[in-house]
């Protein structure tokens, strides 16, 4: 038996054997030279003898015959046109048979076997798990899609990887990978897990399109696989930053700063709408002024940077796209810094009172407020506290009887406190803040004197001379 195109045999020659498989949708034909049994000489050409080609156990009928042999016995029945029905057929005979011929003529050609049994596979193979692997800061992949930049400043690499299989068919035979600016990967003859690498990706190429995978079986029934490669030179764009609010890293009577305020160096901020049309965003930076840049994030939430110290800096941003283009620029965002806490000049610099005044006195000297018990009505005493530090904040003077004054955020910064029969000794505790939230304390002592003056009469003994 031949078959036409030996691409299409297992063995990848024209001679179709017992056992082997094909791939429908080719021809198949008879073709040899008759002899006597035994003998090599020919079937004389005068006796008549029909040559009948079958297929899968059906007659082909007179196109698939050949009735007169040549010269030396040779015969051809021509090339029947195989099914290509899609799917597998494991037991798809050809045979050949010979009529009229006289007594002592063999059946076979050659002395061969005139039944062949072989297969049909018309089924391909089956492709899994596409990917793309690469190591690239210039290089990006997502699922079957290939992002190249033209930053770096050598050849870059990425590899197109997979799994096939040709399930019960004839078995798997190749991969290929078309060559291109990119890479010329070549075959590779293990496709069950196949993979090509494209290592010429350089700044100056320009290539983009699609990479056409084939999986061959042994007899050339194929199934492809695309991957799309694009070239992005495109920087990100910047949209909005957002400073995050600080929180106390100190303790004890400090507070949480003012907005806008840290009082560390460490700062963090939160990204919004920034884009990128190609390859997406890879992270963002952010530095203060030209400080040092803090680490790379991903998503753009809570990136942070180390300050360059105390004081008032820009906040700068830097994106990067997957393929290494990024973006530089001013946030228009500021951050304050301040970590020295304010000073206390006084609790106690300034007192006023109003009311009942007879029943209070205020002793700035001493930080101390007087009062009695015998209020006829009641009556308000106001502190003023002095402090020092460039960013001033507010000051807080604490709870004391039955008030607990707002914070003071003006000067003069001050207390009010309502006083009558009802209140009794005690302190206020008095705490200045500048914008970053740092403290300072100091206290003012409230004393009830219920103590009524000595008015022990004093007499004297007078002596004249």
């Amino acid at each position: 038996m031949c078959i036409r195109d030996s691409a299409y045999s297992e063995d990848g020659n024209t001679d179709l054997t017992e056992g082997e498989w094909f791939r429908g949708g080719v021809g198949v034909k008879a073709a040899g030279v008759i002899c006597y049994e035994g003998a090599t000489t020919v079937y004389p050409p005068s006796d008549a003898c029909d040559v009948q080609l079958w297929a899968d156990g059906v007659d082909l009928g007179e196109t698939y015959d050949d009735d007169t042999l040549g010269s030396n016995g040779e015969f051809d029945t021509g090339f029947y046109q195989t099914p290509s029905t899609s799917g597998l057929d494991n037991d798809y005979d050809f045979k050949v048979t010979l009529t009229d011929f006289v007594s002592g003529a063999s059946e076979g050609s050659g002395g061969a076997d005139p039944d062949i049994n072989s297969a049909r596979d018309n089924q391909a193979p089956t492709i899994s798990s596409p990917s793309v692997s690469e190591s690239s800061d210039y290089i990006y992949a997502s699922g079957t899609t290939i992002y190249y930049g033209d930053d770096m400043s050598s050849a870059q690499s990425f590899t197109l990887q997979g799994s096939s299989s040709d399930g019960s068919g004839v078995g798997l035979d190749k991969a290929t990978f078309p060559s291109n600016e990119l890479g010329s990967p070549g075959d590779d003859t293990t496709p069950a897990s196949w993979s090509g690498v494209y290592d010429n990706v350089e700044n100056t190429d320009t290539w983009t399109g699609t990479i056409t995978v084939t999986v061959y079986d042994k007899v050339g029934n194929t199934n492809t696989q695309e991957f799309t490669v694009n070239r992005d030179t495109t920087n990100p764009v910047f949209s909005s930053f957002t400073l995050d609010s600080d929180t106390d890293s100190d303790g004890g009577n400090d507070i949480d700063p003012d907005t806008g305020w840290y009082d560390d160096l460490t700062i963090q901020g939160d990204f919004s709408g920034c884009s990128d049309t190609g390859s997406g965003i890879r992270g963002y930076q952010i530095r203060t002024d030209t400080h040092t840049w803090g680490n790379e994030d991903a998503d753009g939430v809570n990136v942070g940077c180390t300050a360059g110290g105390e004081g008032t800096w820009d906040i700068n941003y830097r994106i990067y796209d997957n393929v290494g283009n990024s973006i530089t620029g001013d946030t228009t965002v500021d951050v304050s810094i301040d970590t020295t806490p304010p000073t206390l000049d006084d609790a106690m610099s300034g007192y006023s009172e109003s009311g009942d005044t007879d029943e209070m006195y205020g002793d700035i000297g001493t930080n101390t407020f007087y009062f009695s018990n015998s209020f006829d009505s009641d009556g308000t005493a106001t502190f003023t506290c002095t402090f020092t530090d460039t960013n001033k904040w507010k000051a807080d003077f604490g709870s004391w009887g039955s008030d607990d004054p707002s914070e003071d955020t003006s000067s003069p910064y001050q207390g009010s406190y309502t006083v009558n029969n009802l209140d009794s000794s005690g302190t206020i505790n008095v705490l200045v803040y500048d914008k970053a939230g740092n403290s300072a304390s100091g206290t003012v002592t409230c004393t009830e004197d219920t103590t009524l003056p000595d008015t022990t009469a004093v007499s004297y003994t007078h002596l004249f001379l």
